[in-house]
């Protein structure tokens, strides 16, 4: 089913993204602005990380810059949907947690913060691809 390499990225999803449920949770990442970087680089790594080794036999045999482009791209990719998903949890999830727990929630910022978390996507996946670079 998944290679060892993607099982690897897949639990660091994983952290990454219960991280930010706790973040969300106790406000950490509106307190701590490093927090949420931290979060969106390490996404951004670890899904570049599974898509490279998820789309290897694809794009063998192609030059290094053009799967530079392809991993950051298709990593872009999700960290829009991440935004996308960020906005609809806000819309329909923030009064039904403060209905039922009491605490507020605030899942996404305004236009320069989702601006940010991208960029630091981006960022993420060319760490990845870089640090790679002799490997891709």
């Amino acid at each position: 089913m998944f290679t060892k390499k993607q099982k690897i990225a897949l639990l660091f999803l994983v952290i990454t993204f219960s991280l930010s449920i706790i973040a969300t949770i106790y406000g950490w990442d509106n307190d701590y602005a490093w927090y949420d970087i931290v979060l969106h680089l390490s996404g951004g790594l670890f899904m570049a990380m599974f898509l490279y080794d998820y789309f290897s036999s694809a794009i063998m045999g192609t030059n290094w810059f053009k799967k530079m482009l392809l991993i950051v791209g298709y990593t872009l990719i999700i960290g829009v949907l991440w935004e996308f998903a960020e906005f609809l949890a806000g819309k329909y999830l923030s009064d039904p947690i403060y209905n039922k727990w009491h605490f507020r929630t605030y899942f996404i910022g305004n236009l320069q913060d989702t601006l940010y978390d991208l960029l630091n996507d981006i960022i993420g996946g060319l760490a990845f691809a870089i640090t790679y670079r002799r490997k891709i």
